[in-house]
């Protein structure tokens, strides 16, 4: 099963990359990352067009969205385990900027994901996710990794 995140704006040359990069290092196939540049800082709506044109075909829209669900990292685990088997072959996690997704996303979301109750800076959250993805993987191989 192949994974993209596809979020509004650049990470390059920060912290937050290079922690990014590290995950990403660690999975096969690799998580695609999708930067979407927003220099102007345009609407929602707008950026939510740019989103979804940035959808691969046929992938399943994972929206993180502060009104989703919250998953512990088994339950992460277990939806990515059953979308697999359930014969998704992408999953595309989508973030949005900094006033959230469109309600164009949302609506084309098959679910909507929370990391959990706490503000995150955009670029932290992207490191987030792609640890979870990581870790799920972990929790499959029986690797030591996860603990929990």
């Amino acid at each position: 099963m192949r994974i993209s995140i596809i979020a509004i704006g650049k990470m390059r040359g920060t912290v937050f990359a290079a922690a990014f990069e590290q995950y990403q290092a660690r999975l096969h196939p690799p998580v695609t990352l999708t930067e979407i540049d927003d220099k102007k800082s345009s609407p929602k709506e707008a950026q939510g067009k740019l989103l979804l044109a940035a959808l691969p075909p046929r992938a399943r829209l994972v929206a993180l969205d502060e009104a989703g669900e919250t998953w512990s990292s088994l339950d992460f685990f277990h939806r990515l385990a059953q979308w697999r088997d359930d014969g998704h072959g992408e999953i595309a996690f989508v973030l949005g900027g900094a006033d959230g997704l469109s309600q164009a996303v949302r609506d084309r979301a098959t679910s909507l994901f929370s990391l959990g109750r706490i503000t995150l800076p955009h670029l932290l959250a992207r490191v987030v996710l792609i640890e979870q993805i990581y870790r799920a993987t972990t929790i499959q191989q029986n690797h030591p990794y996860h603990r929990g």
